[in-house]
This record gives C-alpha cells, sequence and structure tokens, in this order.
C-alpha cells in the first residue's frame, strides 16, 4: 500500500508541475489542472453545455381524479405515448368527460422484494449524507472523523463510535456480525434474523479492502441512547450510519406490485401501488411502510375530475456534490480519501460555483477545461485516468513496480506536451465564446451571472468588462 500511495503522490506531482506552468503560459498565473480535480471539471462543463444546448418541449397528460365507493381516492394517469399538441389533449379530456361509468379494467399483481443496501463506504456515505442531510463531502468527513476519534458517553472516557472512515471496502467482521444479530434478535424478533452467512459480505474487484465498512462499532449503541451525549449534526449523522449498518443486516423487504387500468374513451389509464408483506429492513424507517389503495377488477371508480397537465421535458440535472462523488467512483477515479477535495479544489480555484448545492462552471472553468481537453485529452479524459487508478491498485498487490507506471506517465507527459498545438488555443476559444454568446443571446454568458449579483455595486462596471474580455480573475 506504501509503494501505491507514493506513486499516486508522485504521479499527481508529475502531472501538476508538467501542465500546470503551461496553464500560466497560456491562460494565466495561479491555475492548476489535476488527474482527478480535471475529468470532474470536464464532467461540470459537459453537463453545463447540454443544458445549454437542450431544447424544452411542452407536453400534455391526463389525469382522472376519483374516488372508489368506500372513498378512498387514487389518481389515474393516461399511458403511451406523450401528447405534444394542445388540441389532442383537449379532445380526449372532452371525450373522458362524457363517460357516465368507470370500472377498474384490470388489476394486475407482481411479487417482490427490495433487498437492503450494503454497508457504508467513503462514497456511499457522502452521497447518502449530502441527499437525506444535505452535508458536504467535507462536512461528512469532519464530523465523521470526530466521530471514528470518540465521545465521552458520560464514563470519562472517549469511545470511538464509528469504524474508520476512508474505506472503499463493504465488508463487515464476523465479531461484530454476530454482536448486531443478538441486538436484532432483542429488539427484532427471530423474523428479522436472516441467515448469518448472508451478512459477511465479500469485496468486490479493485476494492482495496483494508478497512471493513464504514460502521457503529456497537450496535446496541442506539442513537434514541447516544444523542444526548453527540452534537446536532454528529447525532444526525450516527442515525444515518447506525441505520445503515443495521439495515444491510436485515431481511429484504417482501412486497405485491400492482397495476390497476382503467380504459375510457379509447385510452388506458394507469395507476400503481405496492402492498407491503413483510417490512424487513424498512422496519428502520417506519415512514417508507405505507398504506396504498386496494381494489378488485370489475370496481366501481367514482369519477371527480378530468385535468389536462401541462408539462415540458427537463434538461438533465447539474452535477451536485454527492452526484459527483457517485460518478467518480463508478468510473474508478479517485480515491475515498480524495473524494471530498475534488469539489473543494474546483472552487477554491474559481473554476466553478454552487448555487442550491449544484456545481455551475465559471468561464475560467470551462475555459480552463477546453484547453486541457484540446491539448492533452488523453491525459484529462476517463479512460485514462481509471486505468492509472487500476495501475495503482496493482502496485498495492505487487503484480506491477511504481518505476513502470511512473516511467509510462513520463513518457505520456511528454509526449503530449510536444504533440499539443497551443497556438491554435486562443482561435478555437474565440470561437466557443461567440457560439456561447449567441445561445444566451447576451454579451456575457449566462454561467456569470449569479457571480454577478453577489458583486458589490461599485464593482460592476469592471466586472462586466472584465467579463467581455475574459480577463477576470476569478
Amino acid at each position: 500500500m506504501v509503494d501505491a500511495q507514493k506513486t499516486r503522490r508522485i504521479g499527481d506531482r508529475l502531472i501538476g508541475y508538467f501542465i500546470s506552468p503551461v496553464l500560466w503560459k497560456q491562460i494565466g498565473p495561479g491555475l492548476s489542472a489535476g488527474r482527478v480535480q480535471s475529468v470532474a471539471l470536464k464532467w461540470i462543463c459537459e453537463r453545463e453545455e447540454e443544458i445549454r444546448n437542450f431544447k424544452i418541449e411542452i407536453y400534455y397528460n391526463i389525469l382522472l381524479h376519483g374516488t372508489d365507493q368506500k372513498g378512498i381516492v387514487g389518481i389515474f394517469s393516461r399511458t403511451g405515448d406523450r401528447i405534444f399538441s394542445k388540441e389532442k389533449a383537449d379532445q380526449i379530456l372532452q371525450n373522458v368527460q362524457k363517460e357516465k361509468e368507470l370500472r377498474i379494467s384490470e388489476k394486475k399483481e407482481t411479487l417482490g422484494k427490495l433487498f437492503p443496501p450494503p454497508p457504508f463506504q467513503t462514497a456511499s456515505l457522502q452521497q447518502e449524507a449530502f441527499k437525506k442531510l444535505r452535508f458536504s463531502s467535507k462536512k461528512t468527513m469532519s464530523l465523521s472523523q470526530r466521530l471514528y476519534e470518540g465521545m465521552d458517553l458520560g464514563n470519562g472516557q472517549r469511545n470511538g463510535l464509528i469504524t474508520y472512515m476512508r474505506t472503499d471496502s463493504v465488508r463487515l467482521s464476523s465479531e461484530f456480525v454476530e454482536r448486531a444479530r443478538s441486538w436484532i434478535l432483542s429488539e427484532l424478533g427471530e423474523t428479522f434474523a436472516s441467515p448469518l452467512e448472508r451478512k459477511i459480505r465479500k469485496s468486490a474487484k479493485k476494492i482495496q479492502d483494508a478497512h471493513e465498512a464504514i460502521r457503529v462499532t456497537d450496535p446496541f449503541l442506539t442513537p434514541k441512547e447516544i444523542k444526548k451525549f453527540l452534537g446536532k449534526e454528529e447525532a444526525a449523522l450516527y442515525d444515518l450510519i447506525w441505520k445503515r449498518t443495521i439495515s444491510s443486516l436485515l431481511p429484504a423487504e417482501e412486497f405485491i406490485k400492482i397495476e390497476y387500468s382503467i380504459f375510457a374513451a379509447g385510452e388506458c389509464f394507469q395507476l400503481e401501488t405496492k402492498k407491503t408483506i413483510f417490512p424487513g429492513y424498512k422496519i428502520l424507517n417506519e415512514a417508507d411502510v405505507k398504506t396504498n389503495p386496494s381494489w378488485e377488477k370489475g370496481e366501481l371508480f367514482i369519477l371527480q375530475k378530468v385535468e389536462c397537465e401541462k408539462k415540458q421535458t427537463e434538461p438533465p440535472s447539474r452535477y451536485s456534490e454527492g452526484t459527483l462523488v457517485a460518478k467518480l467512483e463508478k468510473q474508478g477515479i479517485g480515491r475515498p480519501s480524495t473524494y471530498a477535495t475534488v469539489s473543494e479544489t474546483l472552487l477554491k480555484r474559481k473554476y466553478v460555483y454552487e448555487e442550491k448545492k449544484f456545481f455551475y462552471p465559471f468561464s475560467l472553468g470551462e475555459k480552463v477545461n477546453f484547453f486541457l481537453q484540446s491539448s492533452f485529452g488523453e491525459l484529462f479524459r476517463e479512460k485514462f485516468t481509471a486505468e492509472l487508478e487500476s495501475d495503482l491498485d496493482r502496485i498495492e498487490k505487487k503484480e506491477i513496480d511504481s518505476n513502470s507506471i511512473l516511467n509510462r506517465l513520463w513518457l505520456d507527459l511528454q509526449t503530449q506536451i510536444q504533440n499539443s498545438k497551443f497556438i491554435l488555443f486562443q482561435k478555437e476559444w474565440a470561437t466557443v465564446l461567440q457560439k456561447k454568446k449567441r445561445l444566451v443571446g447576451e454579451s456575457v454568458l449566462f454561467v456569470e451571472m449569479a457571480s454577478f449579483k453577489r458583486k458589490k455595486a461599485l464593482e460592476r462596471k469592471n466586472f462586466i468588462n472584465a467579463i467581455v474580455s475574459q480577463t477576470v480573475n476569478l
């Protein structure tokens, strides 16, 4: 592991030492490129370009609002192709309104199981903490560090509450599984104690597995009992980790998926519900277990309202910290210890900014990305970065030596620099700018506007001039 860590550090420095001076010369001082951060920047810029080019289309859906004879409410939605014509949608609405009596035409039942997610590792913890608690990766790791180092639980001693938080493993030790099983048996009963062999999870390939999954150290220290010793944010994160740890050892949720169909005026309308047979791991989150309507084929549906719902196609979402970490993990880029620093670096360099938890590229970030992709495309694309990460894992397994990897990286860098046509960069970038300005319809790029609004009134004139000339030091 030490050789792999040293090689990773040296490799990252080589890339920085070779590429950063070129960035300074071509764009401006103080800029940087990195093996992982530049790929993340590429994704953010590509997503912004997708959103700019996205063409919104208006379409319509028809909804049937009504109840059964017991007053149980249901909303059925039209199936089939989208309706892009308002005239057609209005015609369907009028035809359905003429129907005097509607009944459940079909009822289709399908048995299903939903297995619990595995215990947390670094990436999944950061993603879930962002999704459920709106914590940044940096905050999640800081709070995790405190839980790992331990808290005084009233006995005058520091007690570590979770295992090490930088790991890509989902493995649980057999000793912990036995203790967790004791809690499950005592608190939930035998029906929730699934077979022991299912609980000892093995690592997937490319996982270093030096540490266990991120889990609580003692399952009997429940969130309720420990809450008074923790701060609000620490307690929230502990609750998340405790529930994920225990739920990973519980059986699957068993349910029946039910599809109801109503045919009216030559159109099919459907409502899908789920009936829980056995809650399984969702017993820990009782709010997830809902009661849904249950009808029989031929049952009367009393129509109360027919609605023509106006909708529009949506562009892909911008990356949040959670989805960015998820993609890094999926693509095999970076390590658990570096995920939290990627977005932090992009923000610090003023390549991107964060608005309502989503990342937007500054024009500086787009300019840097355009330069890196046009001049060093092979170095800062997913394939090269993922392959290098795989080679670093092979060093740890002693399948290859570090010198061969570093020598190859050195040669790749030399070749890329020698073959790059920097002289064309400024001309090509000017063309890109003109295209973006046409898309936005203004003399400044719309991605700068949120930043512009935050500038003081006295700075506005200079700021606008700087954006237009692309010389602002963001």
